[in-house]
């Protein structure tokens, strides 16, 4: 089932007020502290950086993952049911963890 553009707006708000919510409550108790009291800025400048390699390591998984459909694709003729199920499997797991 495809979303309208309407719910997939007020899922993505939803997701991200929960997930907001839990990580900032999360952080007052690891951390504490009143915002303006820590160094923000380079606080974002290592998010950023951090930001930067997990972009990288997506596309390269990315890649990765629709190479071996690829390859699934041009084997299936040749693959027993359970070679098959192995691969789809593991395509399952990479897919996962995206």
């Amino acid at each position: 089932m495809q979303l309208t553009q309407e719910e997939q707006k007020n899922d993505i708000v939803d997701t991200f007020e929960l997930q907001f919510i839990s990580k900032f409550n999360k952080g007052q108790k690891e951390h504490g502290g009143y915002f303006y009291d820590k160094p923000m800025l380079w606080n974002l400048r290592e998010e950023c950086l951090d930001m930067i390699a997990y972009s990288h390591v997506l596309e390269v998984h990315q890649e990765e993952i629709l190479h071996a459909i690829s390859m699934l694709m041009l084997d299936l003729k040749t693959l027993t049911h359970e070679e098959i199920e192995i691969r789809l499997e593991e395509l399952l797991k990479q897919v996962g963890n995206l």
